[in-house]
């Protein structure tokens, strides 16, 4: 089927508007400030393309120079937006740099006369910013599989547009520069046509899938401190116990603390102070951690840790260390002599397979800690304790 220049001129510029509308009403929903920079990249070559035909009239201002000028700083914007998205914000800085090279080129290069120079050069900054955008889709820490799919395609736009470059003075490349025929013209519109509908619906559900993970962690993390709350360190230890109950030999531990004296701190100093000791008791837990440790706060000044594959002496040990170093840290807090200690339960599957059940030894367990004088570790002695497996449950945080 042939499509005339306008025709594909006019679908090149709608599939990108479109992407920059969807893009952008992504953006009002969460503010994402990626979404913000694609909908303005996308906009930006919409508008671009649609100055290209004006060349058949003779404008080559608007259709060669300005237009360029446009494509160039949308590939930027869809650079920066790449840049903001992965966390490297600081490289926003190169993205007019695709546009004032090409007005370099287009007021002082002798050279841009040549209209297969004109495509080479442009294609060269396209598939420069394709590749950094690669690049950095590619090297983002455990990347989604959407995210993975963006940083391939864009490392494929960076080799199309390089090979453009590369070819665009061969015979046949350009057929009519002011019709725009050849392959140099159509490669690039049927190829701008497929990566506006495919890369604009990646980012868009990259961008949704950023922000429902947002709501998602929101919904999970304990506000104060920035750890689980209860009911994620819930649903995540009866996952890891569950797993773990099909390798026998494989034991879990799960650790209970409670800061000693809390409510005599609160009545002492203030209640966000206490606040303050609170965030100061999950940063020196947290750096005690491995990353399939699970920590969360029960409520109030209680805590709970899941150690998978630890025994119940190791994690006797790690409370041992976690208690030493929270007393050392919180001697002095904000200047104020506090001395502030913890009390900590430990239970193990050994004793017990269920998250109730562990949850009950190792709370009985740091109610003796705290009936031996506190700042202790005490662990589960399930013959002695006879705990209701729904007790911490059912009680109030203290």
């Amino acid at each position: 089927m042939h499509f005339d220049v306008t025709t594909m001129v006019l679908l090149l510029a709608g599939t990108c508007a479109i992407a920059a509308g969807a893009l952008l009403a992504e953006w009002c929903k969460g503010r994402e400030k990626a979404l913000a920079w694609w909908s303005s990249a996308f906009l930006a070559i919409a508008v671009g393309s649609t100055l290209t035909p004006l060349r058949q009239f003779g404008l080559d201002v608007l259709a060669i120079g300005i237009s360029n000028i446009l494509m160039a700083g949308g590939y930027g914007a869809l650079f920066a937006g790449v840049a903001v998205f992965t966390g490297r914000s600081r490289l926003i800085a190169w993205w007019p740099g695709g546009s004032i090279a090409w007005v370099a080129f287009w007021i002082f290069a002798p050279q841009f006369d040549d209209m297969s120079l004109r495509v080479a050069f442009l294609s060269l900054i396209v598939a420069a910013y394709s590749l950094a955008a690669a690049v950095l889709f590619l090297l983002t820490a455990r990347p989604s599989p959407v995210v993975r799919t963006l940083g391939w395609l864009f490392a494929l736009r960076a080799v199309l547009f390089t090979l453009r470059a590369v070819l665009a003075g061969v015979d046949g490349a350009v057929l009519d520069i002011r019709m725009m025929t050849g392959f140099a013209y159509t490669s690039v519109m049927f190829e701008g046509v497929l990566a506006s509908v495919l890369i604009g619906y990646l980012l868009l559900s990259a961008g949704r899938e950023r922000r429902e993970n947002s709501l998602k962690r929101l919904a999970e993390t304990d506000y104060l401190t920035g750890i689980d709350n209860r009911r994620a360190f819930s649903i995540k230890s009866r996952m890891t116990l569950t797993l773990g109950a099909g390798r026998p030999n494989r034991e879990h531990a799960l650790l209970v603390l409670d800061l000693d004296d809390f409510k005599r701190l609160n009545d002492d100093h203030g209640h966000s102070f206490g606040d303050e000791v609170l965030r100061l008791f999950a940063a020196v837990v947290s750096r005690h951690l491995r990353e399939n440790d699970l920590f969360g706060r029960l409520g109030g000044e209680e805590f709970a840790i899941l150690l998978p594959e630890k025994t119940h002496n190791q994690a006797a040990a790690v409370a041992n260390v976690i208690r030493r170093d929270f007393a050392r840290a919180a001697e002095t807090v904000d200047g104020r002599a506090v001395g502030a200690t913890v009390s900590i339960g430990v239970a193990s599957t050994g004793h017990g397979d269920s998250l109730e059940a562990l949850l009950a030894l190792a709370d009985a367990a740091l109610y003796r800690a705290k009936a031996g004088g506190r700042n202790k570790v005490v662990t589960a002695d399930p013959a002695a304790e006879q705990a209701d497996p729904f007790s911490l449950f059912s009680q109030p945080a203290r």
